[in-house]
């Protein structure tokens, strides 16, 4: 199972580096963020954002090794959208902010409103 991970985190990273860079958002790069909710498990992760026009995607790398992603569309600083499994299976939706170094917003997780707030590493 790691190695299958290992493989397809490389390939999405190879996929991701090999595009043109023309059309960067203002708040591509990788941030680390943590999403909670009262009386469940805190779910930290990493997420590498990258913008085409109106169009959002997070790549969402879990600490325990497991990635999903989610897309959605940008209107000022607010994105929304679904987020799925690595599997293409949809599990939650996100309403986040996007700004200089933050995000922060809400994402439905299991029925909950989790808490999102993070920081950009670069």
């Amino acid at each position: 199972m790691k190695r299958l991970l290992g493989i397809a985190l490389a390939v999405v990273l190879t996929l991701l580096l090999t595009q043109p860079t023309s059309a960067a958002g203002p708040d591509d790069g990788i941030y680390s963020f943590v999403a909670s909710y009262p009386g469940a498990p805190t779910v930290s992760a990493y997420i590498s954002v990258h913008q085409n026009g109106s169009t959002v995607v997070f790549v969402v790398l879990n600490l325990n090794g497991v990635w999903d992603f989610g897309v959605g569309t940008r209107s000022g600083n607010a994105v929304s959208g679904t987020l799925y499994l690595f599997t293409g299976a949809p599990y939650g939706t996100f309403n986040v902010t996007l700004a200089g170094s933050a995000v922060s917003g809400q994402a439905i997780l299991g029925g909950y409103p989790y808490s999102v707030l993070g920081a950009r590493l670069f």
